[in-house]
């Protein structure tokens, strides 16, 4: 097995050494490969220093890519003769080791996380046939692409996924705010779900890693939603900590965070798995630290525990998420998902061309 990590924006780096110091911390014995699209000092000798066990990488074609270079990065990994590579994006940190959830897979599974609770038009095959493919399966969620492992059995799958990501309305769509993109061209992982939801790859079984059990996707407060730190209250924290909303590194100076987004980067999950890796890091991080009167408060009454700290807020956030759905308040509320057909390609014939059938 080997770890990939990939990312461009320089001022994003920091995500990559939290995520490394946990591997390190958790995962000594794996190795880890971190991918950036041209010479980047900073993180050279951050890793040379903290983590030499470490590879850099750098690959200019990469440059700009951010997600869309998972498959041609894990098809990489293979070439070079690695039977099993797994993906972590740069904005996750481990609260523990990860392998025993995908002790057990097989060669031939696809192991994802699923999407988190509020994400659109969940699983289905909504995706596949926007994509134009014939449906093979209903899936039980939409495949969230924060985790994921891949095999040599998967060549195929994989191949077919870095062509569809190049097709040039894709690569259109992803200019488009984030809200206004079809759901099957919202991001790489949207691409992956209409793959493997299609018959020419049904055959491949998936695992998903559970959200709120194996990986928690801390997207505002209602990201770890009410039921699953309710489940957890007694638990420790699922292994995997996403921290995909709001990012502490993503703020300018110029602008700082309100007190409730502040208080939301405090108490998240987050900031509370990366806090000890802080020491290693140059310079400081927005939110990391817990110093406002509120968050000190929540987490003195919780008595340090990450899971129950949050838990108001995410009843606050969730309250106004669910009251926003009900009124048709969302992005997503109305949007007929066959109402773009510009956007519409036939990813069948890609598909069959690519193969060979």
């Amino acid at each position: 097995m080997i770890i990939c990590i990939h990312e461009d924006r320089p001022a994003a780096l920091v995500g990559v050494k939290l995520l490394v110091a946990s591997l390190r911390r958790h995962c000594p014995d794996v190795p880890v490969v971190v991918s950036v699209p041209s010479d980047q000092p900073d993180i050279e000798h951050w890793l040379a220093e903290h983590h030499p066990g470490s590879w850099l990488r750098a690959d200019p074609s990469f440059d700009g890519r951010g997600w869309n270079t998972k498959p041609s990065l894990l098809l990489k990994m293979l070439d070079e003769g690695h039977d099993e590579v797994v993906w972590i994006d740069s904005d996750v940190v481990l609260a523990g080791d990860f392998r025993p959830l995908i002790g057990g897979s097989t060669p031939q599974h696809v192991v994802p996380t699923e999407e988190l609770y509020w994400g659109c038009f969940p699983g289905g095959s909504y995706r596949t046939e926007l994509w134009g493919l014939e449906p093979g399966r209903r899936l039980s969620a939409t495949l969230n692409t924060a985790f994921v492992r891949m095999t040599e059995a998967h060549r195929d799958l994989l191949r077919a996924w870095q062509r569809l990501l190049a097709v040039p309305s894709y690569e259109r769509s992803q200019t488009r705010p984030f809200f206004e993109r079809p759901i099957h061209m919202m991001g790489d992982q949207d691409v992956l779900t209409a793959l493997v939801g299609a018959k020419r790859f049904s055959h491949i079984p998936l695992r998903y890693l559970k959200r709120g059990r194996d990986i928690v996707h801390s997207i505002t407060p209602a990201g770890y939603t009410v039921t699953e730190r309710v489940r957890n209250l007694f638990a420790p924290l699922p292994a995997l900590i996403h921290g995909v909303e709001p990012k502490h590194w993503e703020r300018p100076p110029q602008n700082p965070p309100s007190f409730y987004e502040r208080l939301s980067l405090e108490l998240c999950p987050y900031s509370n798995v990366a806090r000890p890796y802080y020491p290693q890091l140059d310079g400081t991080l927005e939110g990391i630290e817990i110093r406002t009167w509120m968050g000190k408060l929540c987490h003195a009454l919780a008595r340090g525990n990450p899971t129950l700290q949050g838990l108001p807020l995410s009843l606050l956030h969730s309250f106004g998420k669910r009251t926003k759905r009900m009124l048709g308040m969302t992005p997503w509320a109305t949007y007929d998902a066959h109402c773009d057909p510009d956007m519409r390609v036939v990813g069948q014939q890609i598909v069959d061309e690519l193969l060979g059938d």
